[in-house]
């Protein structure tokens, strides 16, 4: 495939999982709560993520009621 889409990422498997597909030409888009980059660096196996360069972009989301909006944008 040419995108892997998974939501709500972290776990140990998860991580070797998304490592192991790493030079498959795959890209992914996946979801993972945190309210910053901070934060998302204290995830300890989102962080080993970030290391093995695995992801392009973050986009973090906000809302306002029930309307979502793109609140940041980082290109790693």
């Amino acid at each position: 495939p040419d995108y892997i889409v998974c939501d709500e990422i972290g776990s140990d498997k998860e991580t070797t999982a998304l490592l192991n597909r790493l030079n498959s030409g795959t890209k992914f888009i996946c979801t993972v709560h945190a309210d910053g980059i901070n934060a998302l660096k204290n995830k300890p196996n989102i962080n080993v993520l970030l290391n093995y360069q695995v992801f392009d972009k973050i986009v973090f989301l906000d809302n306002y009621g029930n309307d979502f909006f793109i609140k940041d944008v980082y290109d790693l």
